[in-house]
């Protein structure tokens, strides 16, 4: 359940952070199941390139699989939404790139979606302890809400291929954001529209993911 305090700062600021949500034990069994959700996915891979997705939902991970009916975080994302959130499932994913560029989770993710009214919460853990120079995601506060979350798009910010990042001569970090550095027993909840990224990560970053939307 959310406190007060944290709607308040999911609604303005368009996130919310939960240290220490689960426990070590159920981190490890995260791990375990991470690995089993990649094996999988490998039928799927016959080239020996391993995965860079997995659906949670498989009888191979159990405790992934109840997630999305976990209190812990169907309570909030209700909180967040109404009642009848619906629940998208929970999934894992592998972050190869050192970099990730700077988006908002919007289906195509364009100034022409912009307007999208799916609004939703994508809950996410990270498998390593990250940093501001090690992959931890970063945040752009308040970008969730237009005009600002336009104004982004209009400026061109998104993309590998950013034209604004490109033209001013900066890079990914530099854009003044908010950077969740956690460790894998947090978890950081997030609107689907706010903008993010993540710089200097690993070749094999993980991360767990757990996905509501409100009921269009």
């Amino acid at each position: 359940m959310l406190t007060e305090q944290q709607l308040t700062h999911w609604h303005t600021f368009g996130f919310v952070t939960f240290p220490d949500l689960f426990t070590e034990d159920e981190v490890e069994t995260i791990r375990e199941e991470f690995e089993a959700g990649l094996a999988a996915e490998q039928a799927y891979h016959p080239d020996g390139e391993l995965p860079l997705y997995f659906t949670g939902l498989g009888p191979s991970t159990p405790f992934l699989a109840a997630l999305p009916e976990d209190p812990r975080f169907l309570k909030a994302a209700e909180q967040m939404w109404g009642n009848d959130v619906v629940a998208m499932g929970s999934s894992g994913q592998r972050f190869t790139k050192s970099n990730t560029y700077w988006h908002p989770d919007l289906i195509d993710g364009s100034s022409e979606t912009k307007d999208n009214h799916v609004k939703g919460v994508k809950f996410a853990c990270y498998m390593e302890h990250l940093e501001s120079v090690s992959g931890a995601l970063r945040l752009v506060p308040g970008s969730h809400k237009s005009p600002f979350h336009d104004e982004l798009f209009a400026m061109g910010l998104k993309g590998d291929d950013s034209p604004y990042l490109k033209e001013a001569g900066l890079t990914v970090s530099d854009i003044p954001a908010y950077v969740c550095a956690s460790k894998p027993t947090d978890v950081i909840a997030f609107n689907n529209r706010l903008w993010h990224s993540s710089w200097g990560g690993s070749s094999d970053r993980r991360q767990c993911t757990v996905v509501y939307y409100k009921n269009p």
